[in-house]
């Protein structure tokens, strides 16, 4: 059985910045409506939803913004802050974050 997330979240339906999607999940980063400094990298808001049979969709509570997304087949990446962080599927070791990058 396929576990889902949800449909597209009512927060997600205006001011979408850039989209990706998996092979049944999607990530999309939005405008943060909310005062925050723009100077830095981790300027929008990040959501997934679809498929989440290995976690894919689901987004690490300690990375809720991100300046860039990935997806692959089952899995999620994204950059925040000059750090990555990467989640669902990790039979080839897709989502283990090399040495000598900044794990988030």
């Amino acid at each position: 059985l396929h576990k889902l997330k949800s449909d597209i979240p009512s927060s997600f339906k205006t001011k979408i910045i850039t989209v990706d999607s998996g092979s049944g999940h999607t990530c999309a980063l939005k405008e943060i409506t909310a005062s925050i400094s723009f100077a830095s990298s981790e300027a929008y808001q990040l959501g997934c939803w679809g498929s989440n049979t290995f976690g894919q969709a689901d987004t690490p509570s300690s990375f809720k913004s991100a300046a860039v997304i990935a997806l692959g087949e089952h899995n999620t990446c994204a950059i925040s802050t000059r750090m990555l962080a990467c989640w669902g599927h990790n039979l080839a070791g897709q989502t283990t974050v090399p040495p000598g990058f900044r794990k988030a």
